[in-house]
């Protein structure tokens, strides 16, 4: 849970604080073709090149990156087993082995960022951002996470101060704009993230 808020805090947030709809599935790779999840797939020479042999070789066993691709030639990650049940196979302490997930997600991260990111769809849209708003604030509570309270809190002013207008809310923000009267999904979601 708090690895997906620091990705939709990371990569799905406008600097004021609102969270865009979605990203395209599609993005360019090095040859300059347009390929369906390639942004966020790896290869096995990939990992290699990034991580260096012996942590590309947990990586793999641990996210199941094993002799058939997942999806379109590359790889998703999926943990086929628990973290304790890795650590195990690996013959590795599980605190050994989060600090060496934790450092490699990082470079892997890091390593990503160099690629063409796929296409953002930066419209606002009520209910969705109230979805993430419930999930920030519960998660802040849950975790004792200032951070995600405080995304919460930027959201919540966000909508208020822009998509609350003339004592009706609306739908969505585009181009500095709000258009469209809110739906009742944008009515129950919103008071339902701030209550």
């Amino acid at each position: 849970a708090a690895e997906i808020l620091a990705y939709i805090g990371r990569d799905m947030a406008s600097p004021e604080g609102a969270f865009y709809a979605a990203t395209d599935a599609d993005s360019l790779t090095p040859s300059g073709h347009m390929e369906e999840g390639y942004h966020f797939t790896w290869s096995p020479d990939e990992l290699k090149a990034a991580l260096g042999k012996d942590r590309a070789r947990i990586i793999r066993q641990y996210y199941n990156v094993g002799q058939t691709p997942n999806f379109e030639g590359r790889y998703i990650f999926h943990m086929a087993k628990s973290h304790a049940e890795m650590a195990v196979d690996l013959s590795m302490s599980e605190t050994d082995l989060s600090k060496v997930i934790t450092e490699s997600k990082e470079i892997l991260y890091q390593t990503r960022a160099k690629r063409p990111a796929p296409l953002r769809d930066e419209k606002i849209i009520t209910a969705w951002n109230a979805l993430m708003i419930s999930a920030f604030a519960k998660a802040g509570l849950a975790f004792e996470n200032q951070e995600f309270i405080h995304g919460a809190i930027k959201a919540v002013r966000f909508i208020l101060d822009h998509l609350y207008v003339n004592n009706r809310l609306m739908r969505s923000y585009t181009d500095n704009a709000a258009t469209n009267n809110g739906f009742l999904e944008d009515y129950a979601f919103l008071i339902a993230a701030l209550m």
